[in-house]
């Protein structure tokens, strides 16, 4: 389907593939690297595909990758890991709504705060 865009990180690491990606991306790319690429007359808009894990108080420094978008704009902004908490709405033995992630099924418990750590709750709010 050709009306869609395609996106492949690869291509950052292995020009021989340019081609096929629609969008220059990269995980984790500094500001200033992001930037270097806007300022040299880019073929293609540039999204980074991950540049946040939304981990507790982990999102300092976002205003450096914000501020990119009012400057550039093929700069299309990019995606957080864990923006939404990864959790179910269950119904707990009380008869309450709850949102219950790994640990709370008797099965194997996650690791620490891995599952509900993001910007907004699972329901969205």
């Amino acid at each position: 389907d050709d009306t869609r865009l395609v996106h492949y990180e690869g291509v950052f690491w292995n020009r021989e593939f340019d081609e096929i990606s629609d969008i220059e991306s990269r995980m984790y790319a500094k500001p200033s690297d992001i930037e270097e690429y806007l300022k040299n007359n880019p073929q293609k808009p540039y999204i980074s595909c991950e540049y946040m894990h939304a981990m507790g108080n982990s999102c300092g420094g976002m205003k450096l990758y914000t501020d990119l978008e009012d400057k550039y704009e093929l700069y299309q902004g990019g995606f957080i890991w864990d923006y939404i908490d990864q959790a179910i709405e269950v119904t707990n033995k009380e008869g309450k709504k709850v949102f219950a992630y790994g640990g709370d099924f008797d099965d194997r418990a996650t690791d620490y705060c891995f599952c509900t750590d993001g910007i907004v709750y699972a329901d969205r709010s």
